[in-house]
């Protein structure tokens, strides 16, 4: 039988009492700050999911690619653009060869510094050929999944993540022709 016992000796209660004034005075003074909401040091937008989506098909890239890229846009550069997530496909069947694609992507634009990183990508056959990327499209700075070789022809593509962009042209793919200014940010 395992026994569990505390000693506490008289000085060991001015620093107990110490911490538990501390952290009443710290959660009354944020919980009672009046701003909306009352979730302590915390905006509204900062505590918003509203975008998260799961398993949702977005599209099947262009075939065929060789020679001519196609690109899956996810955010605008914007002072809001935000997708943090996992991009995933597959191409095959039972008599040809299958390809899969698993990429984990973060791009938040919406704190006082930016993030934007490939996290970690498993691919079929070559990594090198899938890049994130910003690009200019409609006049406007987007980052993009770029898709390069035609082993990810005629790919179904789908998200699972949270992703806050409300133009409509967000997770669609667009050809080489489409888009200018292609950097690499991540590959």
């Amino acid at each position: 039988m395992a026994r569990v016992s505390f000693e506490f000796k008289k000085g060991d209660f001015v620093w107990i009492g110490l911490i538990v004034v501390l952290l009443c005075v710290g959660f009354g003074v944020a919980y009672n700050s009046g701003a909306d909401p009352s979730v302590m040091g915390h905006s509204a937008d900062e505590i918003d999911f509203g975008g998260y989506v799961i398993d949702s098909h977005v599209g099947t890239t262009p075939d065929p690619l060789r020679g001519n890229p196609a690109y899956l846009l996810l955010t605008k550069e914007s002072s809001s653009g935000k997708f943090i997530g996992k991009i995933f496909g597959y191409r095959g069947g039972s008599t040809s060869t299958s390809r899969t694609l698993n990429m984990e992507v973060a791009i938040d634009l919406s704190s006082n510094y930016d993030d934007i990183a490939r996290v970690g990508m498993v691919i079929g056959n070559n990594p090198t050929l899938v890049n994130l990327v910003s690009l200019t499209y409609n006049s406007e700075i987007w980052y993009a999944v770029e898709f390069l070789d035609n082993n990810f022809a005629g790919m179904s593509v789908g998200i699972e993540g949270y992703y806050k962009e409300t133009d409509p042209n967000k997770l669609t793919f667009k050809r080489v022709a489409d888009v200018s200014d292609i950097v690499r940010v991540s590959g």
